[in-house]
């Protein structure tokens, strides 16, 4: 493919742990175009919007960047959740289900799942953008804010979805704010609820915590990961409930049965500080094992993945 070197006029940084999409239509703005003509002159018409381009970008797409700005090779990387592979996570599937990136459950151009999550007091500043980590299933909050996250629009209920802030600008570039719901104009910014659980507010600086050693770590021990694997044994049976399961439910630990944990965030507000609380450690999850009489076996269909922690329950 041959293109034009010269660099982007309007070229603005990319924010830090900023989503490569959020970067893309605020270079969009400061270009003056709407994504797809941007898209069309600069990418060659590589499709944009019709999948989860946040994952990981091709490689001609990532070259393409790296010709019309003064980014690094590296730089353009870290615009992608394939950037948290090694360290916060283990892997980065680009394409199919994951137990860790939130699905967007895209259509065509439409988002039916709420795989795009916010913070209020985040988008609450001079330049609002979207965050890697707010597509990670293990984040719940933002402890900086103290706001819970969300996961769609409070008023309208339909997820967010910030390209489609450009419907109905046919003769103009993007004027609305990405701090703006698509559908009924709502001010996410409006939306931020103070956190009050001690256990979900310990939860998340565990998990803050662990992911700022990740990236030093050459040897991360996969805490979100193990969390979100037994939230699936919790939410997420085969052929009934569990004894995993069952024992939660007797001593209070899980309110009701519930599924779907992925497209729930509620859920996962419920159930994952219990994790943390109760089954924080190996320790603590061995010692869970025995006193309530439940064989490791209970956790094979989770932890096939993960031998070499299996094998030390």
């Amino acid at each position: 493919m041959t293109h034009d070197r010269r660099l982007w006029p309007g070229y603005v940084p990319p924010q830090r742990d900023e989503l490569f999409t959020s970067w893309l239509m605020r270079i969009c703005r400061s270009h003056e175009y709407k994504s797809h003509s941007f898209s069309k002159f600069y990418f060659g018409g590589l499709p944009i919007w019709n999948r989860d381009l946040d994952r990981d970008g091709p490689s001609v797409l990532k070259e393409l960047i790296c010709s019309y700005t003064f980014l690094t090779p590296q730089s353009v990387d870290n615009l992608f959740l394939k950037s948290y592979e090694g360290s916060i996570i283990s892997r980065v599937v680009s394409n199919g289900p994951s137990r860790v990136i939130l699905p967007l459950g895209i259509r065509h151009r439409k988002r039916n799942l709420y795989g795009q999550m916010f913070c209020p007091g985040c988008l609450d500043n001079d330049l609002p953008y979207y965050r890697k980590s707010w597509r990670m299933a293990f984040n719940l909050m933002c402890v900086s804010c103290g706001f819970y996250l969300w996961d769609r629009c409070p008023k309208c209920q339909n997820a967010i979805a910030f390209h489609r802030l450009e419907n109905g600008l046919k003769n103009s570039f993007l004027k609305r704010s990405l701090s703006e719901c698509y559908y009924c104009q709502f001010d996410l910014r409006y939306a931020g609820l103070l956190v009050k659980s001690k256990d979900l507010i310990d939860y998340q600086k565990r998990i803050d915590e662990y992911c700022d050693s990740s990236f030093e770590d050459t040897n991360p021990s996969n805490l979100p990961e193990h969390y979100l694997k037994l939230l699936t044994l919790l939410t997420q049976p085969r052929g009934g409930t569990n004894r995993f399961q069952e024992v939660f439910l007797a001593q209070n630990l899980l309110k009701s049965y519930k599924i779907n944990a992925y497209s729930n965030l509620q859920v996962r507000q419920e159930i994952l500080p219990q994790i943390n609380k109760h089954l924080g450690s190996i320790e603590a999850l061995k010692e869970f094992l025995v006193n309530n009489d439940i064989g490791k076996s209970c956790l094979s269909s989770v932890f096939y993945d993960d031998m070499e922690f299996y094998s030390k329950l």
